[in-house]
């Protein structure tokens, strides 16, 4: 019979975001990354000793009857001494096949779809075998150490004759949903030593001190346990990006303490300025969900989660030997510990953090080799169909709240970067923050304030990826002839306050030559105003939101020039 088993972690916040503590964070979502793979091994593991199992009896009845013609051939008088040779070559070599055919590594499990803490599996079996699968998933999540204090649900599902697989699919995923209401959100140890210093939630034991902290400052079982796990990969990631890559070449790394140190700067640097902030990128597979959901067949959606993975596990790669190709460059490097965090990584969501200075970068790469690589093809290897991604990129102080900005990065890819009318190109939104407390509860508010009367639509604050490289040139020549950056405060002063004409007025300044101006300054002149138009065609032709993206992308884009 053809089962269909889904695992899912829910409730992630009591598990991923609950502390601020970057190691724990690490630490919990790279757990739940190999939770999925963690359930295919268990899967295989379980219907190779089933199929063990049940070949064996026709195993040893089919040897004993090849020793005893082994015998009879033996003691056959009638047959020369080369015929009982040739015949028992042929019977020891059948002898040997069949009791390989025991010790097969194949199984009729099929790994559907493989997200980053979920997971669709389909495989047949017999019933009693189907239920003890599940039980032993189950009993593997509940007596783990990694993963007792996450919230697992796990369901198999048979489906009825005939029945149409997006049917047998949905029901599995119901069946998740039904158990997830009826259990706690968190795991709750029995009470302890007073608070966890760093979730402020659970319990917490006296054996889980943190070193140099006071003495009667304490962690949970949980917090420890992630927070362990996390300075693990710290210490070697390179055999995270392995398993995630298929490379076997990368380097030793180590990757930076917390936030600060991975934010940290020299002065003089021409990205100095942006030393102590960070970038926050969250990107998204735009209706990636929904084109498996269209799939008919088993095969159909198994190959599309194959293809995207293996295209996301090419694009880390690639980024990877990019970043790594100088380990003594200060722009990913601070004393040989890289400038890089994966907090999500699986399904078609992604989270990095690196510093500010390299926000613009990362997201331009990122784009160009998803292009590349993130597709659809056909056996032939001929691209069939394009995917698109919707994302967010947050500049802020590396002391921000991790939890509010994991929040608001999502819900700007979610709520401007990836709705309808968007889900066809790849589209991100950015957001600068100099104070976090500025942007405030109504995001959407807080937005339809910056583009007051620069522009009457509120997706002109969004960005096209395609057009990241030419922005970045606009950029990078205006710094070159020197464009008084203060003047940008002075236009988009006067167009909020619907003084037009002043505006217009000071950017006529920008580019209007005069008599007495020097050769140097015409030609400064000629290149503001080429770029500016050139940025205005960019950003909408028909608003004056241009403006307000020079002034926000002035100090994260263009950052490795000295000018």
């Amino acid at each position: 019979m053809e089962y269909y088993l889904r695992v899912e972690g829910v409730n992630l916040g009591n598990f991923v975001y609950d502390t601020s503590d970057l190691a724990t964070i690490r630490g919990g979502s790279l757990l739940l990354l190999d939770a999925v793979d963690l359930v295919e091994e268990e899967i295989q593991k379980q219907l190779k000793k089933e199929l063990s199992a049940a070949e064996l009896g026709k195993i040893d009845t089919e040897i004993i009857k090849l020793t005893q013609e082994l015998n009879r051939i033996k003691h056959d008088n009638n047959l020369s001494k080369k015929e009982k040779k040739q015949n028992k070559i042929k019977i020891r070599d059948k002898k040997k096949l069949i009791q390989n055919f025991g010790k097969s590594d194949e199984s009729s499990l099929i790994p559907i779809t493989k997200g980053a803490s979920w997971g669709l599996f389909k495989f047949d079996t017999d019933s009693a075998t189907a239920d003890k699968l599940t039980n032993e998933v189950k009993k593997r999540f509940s007596n783990s150490k990694k993963y007792k204090h996450a919230t697992f649900v796990v369901n198999l599902y048979l489906p009825a004759k005939d029945e149409e697989y997006k049917l047998s699919r949905s029901k599995a995923q119901a069946l998740n949903r039904f158990q997830q209401l009826a259990q706690p959100s968190f795991a709750i140890p029995e009470k302890r030593k007073g608070i966890c210093s760093y979730d402020k939630i659970r319990p917490a034991d006296t054996k889980y001190s943190m070193p140099g902290d006071e003495p009667d400052d304490y962690l949970s079982e949980s917090v420890e346990m992630r927070r362990r796990h996390g300075r693990s990969v710290k210490n070697s990631p390179k055999f995270f990006y392995q398993k995630r890559t298929l490379n076997t070449e990368f380097p030793d790394l180590k990757l930076t303490r917390d936030f600060e140190q991975l934010s940290e700067c020299r002065p003089n640097l021409p990205y100095s300025h942006l030393g102590g902030k960070i970038a926050f990128i969250y990107i998204d597979g735009n209706e990636f969900g929904k084109k498996q959901q269209k799939c008919k067949q088993v095969k159909e959606q198994s190959a599309f989660d194959q293809q995207t993975r293996k295209g996301r596990e090419e694009v880390l790669k690639e980024l990877l030997l990019k970043i790594i190709a100088n380990p003594k460059d200060e722009k990913w490097f601070n004393n040989g510990e890289l400038r890089l965090e994966t907090l999500l990584w699986g399904g078609d969501e992604i989270i990095w953090v690196v510093p500010a200075w390299q926000g613009w970068w990362m997201m331009k790469n990122f784009y160009e080799l998803a292009d590349r690589y993130i597709c659809l093809k056909n056996n032939n290897a001929q691209e069939t169909g394009k995917l698109y991604h919707g994302a967010s990129i947050v500049f802020c102080k590396h002391k921000a709240p991790i939890q509010t900005i994991n929040s608001l990065a999502k819900n700007l890819a979610d709520g401007f970067a990836k709705i309808s009318g968007f889900k066809q190109s790849n589209m991100f939104a950015y957001q600068v923050l100099e104070s976090f407390d500025h942007v405030g509860s109504d995001l959407y508010g807080h937005r339809k304030m910056l583009i007051n009367s620069l522009s009457n639509n509120i997706s002109d604050l969004l960005i096209n990826a395609d057009d990241m490289q030419e922005i970045e040139n606009c950029i990078c020549q205006l710094k070159k002839a020197e464009f008084p950056r203060r003047k940008l405060y002075q236009i988009i002063h006067n167009y909020r306050k619907k003084n037009n004409s002043k505006a217009e007025k000071f950017s006529q300044k920008l580019i209007t030559e005069n008599a007495w101006d020097t050769f140097e300054k015409k030609v400064q002149k000629g290149i503001i105003t080429k770029q500016l138009d050139n940025l205005k065609k960019t950003f909408f032709n028909d608003s004056n939101i241009y403006w307000l993206h020079l002034m926000e992308l002035w100090d994260y884009v263009g950052t490795m020039k000295q000018f």
